[in-house]
């Protein structure tokens, strides 16, 4: 059995996941609650004279997730899922694409190279935005896959500017999310193609529903601003979007996050990290693990949404 084993009914589980990840990582057989490891203190190096920054690919948070998602990667998925999202687009040399909330950018990257051609990946986050544009320079390919910082504010979208633009995993993070689809929209060219992937609401699931709250906890729950598919599709609709993919890929998705984390387990990288940072794995673990017995609840499930400016 995996880190997160078999589907798991709503209700949860008598043993904490952060127990069953120690039990787990430290190879034994669970039969009762094990005690929480000690924490070291913390000596304050230099007498105080703050650390260096590091750099970007060595900060913890980033070496977590390509280790958990593959290198260059920072959500489930890897180049080859990238293919088969933009596999509608048919895309060609003369195409300009955005990768929109591109995280470390390894679907901008694997796209550019897949296709030749130049993919623009914009990122909120800053540290996911630095250690993105390092990884395109040593792939050689910072300029097919330039990885650059988002802020709506101070650089908003230009109008008309792209053939095609991808949002992988993304919007659900969105408070503004009407706000974020009409600028995605407006920075689409005539006739422009779109591709969402989104965690949504589960049938008759309200967004304030309290089981939600209940299963991803106060944290998992604050982490997403979640649309029903109903929302989706009248937003598609308003902003003058000729909807044509609108599918369930859940189990497609669950089968991404349950390999990659039983991979990490086997990895070296997953072993360093696991170790020298305890509990930023274990906090990731527990979100994902509470985000798949939602689905398994039926309470979220994760569209695929492939559209054409038609206005």
């Amino acid at each position: 059995m995996g880190l997160f084993g078999a589907k798991a009914a709503a209700g949860g589980t008598k043993i904490s996941f952060r127990q069953r990840f120690k039990a787990w990582w430290e190879g034994y057989e669970l039969e009762a609650p094990a005690e929480e490891a000690p924490v070291a203190e913390e000596v304050p190096d230099g007498f105080g004279v703050p650390a260096a920054p590091l750099p970007p690919l060595e900060e913890p948070r980033v070496k977590l997730l390509m280790a958990i998602w593959g290198e260059g990667n920072s959500k489930p998925g890897d180049g080859e899922y990238f293919i088969y999202l933009v596999k509608p687009f048919a895309l060609n040399e003369t195409m300009s694409i955005l990768d929109f909330g591109c995280g470390l950018g390894g679907g901008t990257r694997s796209v550019a190279k897949e296709f030749n051609v130049y993919v623009t990946g914009l990122e909120a986050d800053k540290l996911l935005t630095e250690a993105g544009k390092t990884l395109s320079m040593r792939q050689g390919v910072d300029k097919k896959a330039a990885i650059g910082h988002f802020d709506p504010k101070a650089s908003p979208l230009k109008p008309a500017q792209y053939d095609c633009i991808i949002c992988v995993d993304r919007m659900h993070t969105i408070l503004a999310k009407m706000d974020t689809l009409k600028a995605l929209v407006t920075a689409m060219k005539p006739r422009g193609q779109i591709t969402i992937t989104d965690i949504i609401l589960g049938d008759g699931v309200a967004s304030d529903d309290q089981r939600l709250t209940t299963i991803l906890g106060e944290e998992g729950a604050s982490r997403s601003q979640f649309w029903s598919l109903g929302a989706y599709q009248k937003a598609f609709k308003e902003q003058k979007l000729d909807l044509r993919i609108n599918e369930d890929i859940g189990e497609r998705y669950r089968k991404l996050v349950t390999e990659a984390w039983d991979g990490f387990t086997k990895t070296p990288q997953g072993q360093a990290i696991s170790r020298s940072h305890p509990e930023l794995t274990v906090k990731e673990a527990e979100y994902w693990q509470r985000l798949l017995l939602a689905m398994d609840a039926g309470l979220l499930r994760i569209y695929r949404f492939y559209a054409i400016k038609v206005g």
